[in-house]
């Protein structure tokens, strides 16, 4: 049983381009019956249909034939143009697609049609161009179209360039010419989050200037109490008020310091600075406001 999955892996393996190629030949003969018939529109899918199975010249080709009898010109040259573009040694271009060429031409000559160029820029991009008109799978490259007087919106894609858009009104055989040059966007990296080092020097000043405080209630007022009520009391405690008192102020001033360093730091980050003051007879207040 283990000796049979490698032969049959093979078989699949070598069946499925068959199949495949089956398939595309069995479409391919289903839209030759079809334009045979007349019925152009169902040969072209039956054709789009091979081609989406196996992309071909000889399918293009087929395809910008139907077009060309449906008298839908600009999708006509837009095939015929694949059809050379996809065309190798051992997928040639069909003998019958010059005198079907020379038809289309003649008729872009007779009918009233304009030669419409899209010229793209820059020259290095290879643009996908869409219009009103053509099926979704019928984009262009830049080049020249003729298209038929009405109303059309074009639009303009490129890997790497926002879409571009444009509105054409052909009314005669007048040739015009769009010009779109596509311009990368401009990507601002992104602002750097704001320190948040003031904050932490503000946030510190007033702990520093609380632990004065609290200093100060829990053990220099204690000690001022002490002095206060005899010089014993004075000699015993000098040392012990002077050190609490050092510390206090050390605490209240270095606190001031930093907070205020930290507010300074603060206002500079912010673009929009508002100081303003009141004073009544009770006191008074500075009161500073910002935004980013």
């Amino acid at each position: 049983m283990r000796q049979r999955w490698p032969l049959l892996l093979g078989l699949w393996i070598f069946a499925s381009p068959v199949a495949r190629a089956d398939d595309t030949a069995d479409l391919v003969a289903k839209g030759q019956d079809l334009a045979k018939q007349g019925a152009w529109s169902q040969a072209i899918i039956a054709f789009k249909q091979a081609d989406a199975v196996q992309p071909r010249a000889q399918h293009a080709c087929f395809i910008g034939l139907a077009y060309l009898r449906r008298e839908l010109w600009a999708q006509a040259e837009l095939y015929f143009a694949r059809c050379h573009a996809r065309a190798t040694a051992g997928d040639p271009v069909p003998e019958w697609t010059a005198e079907a060429e020379s038809q289309l031409a003649t008729k872009l000559g007779e009918e009233n049609v304009a030669a419409v160029t899209i010229d793209v820029t820059p020259a290095d991009l290879v643009p996908t161009i869409a219009i009103t008109g053509f099926l979704p799978d019928e984009t262009l490259g830049r080049g020249t179209v003729h298209l038929a007087p009405g109303h059309y919106a074009i639009s303009i894609d490129a890997p790497g360039y926002p879409r571009a858009t444009r509105e054409l009104d052909v009314k005669d055989k007048t040739p015009q010419v769009i010009r779109v040059a596509l311009v990368k966007p401009v990507v601002t990296p992104p602002l750097p989050p704001p320190s948040r080092a003031p904050y932490y020097l503000i946030g510190g000043g007033l702990v520093a200037g609380i632990a004065g405080t609290v200093l100060d209630i829990a053990v220099l007022q204690g000690v001022r109490n002490d002095l206060r009520h005899s010089v014993a009391a004075y000699d015993a405690n000098s040392t012990k008020f002077e050190v609490v008192r050092g510390a206090t102020v050390t605490l209240w001033v270095g606190g001031a310091v930093v907070a205020g360093l930290g507010t300074y730091l603060a206002l500079r980050a912010h673009s929009d600075v508002a100081v303003s003051a009141r004073v009544d007879r009770d006191g008074g207040a500075v009161l500073i406001g910002w935004s980013r």
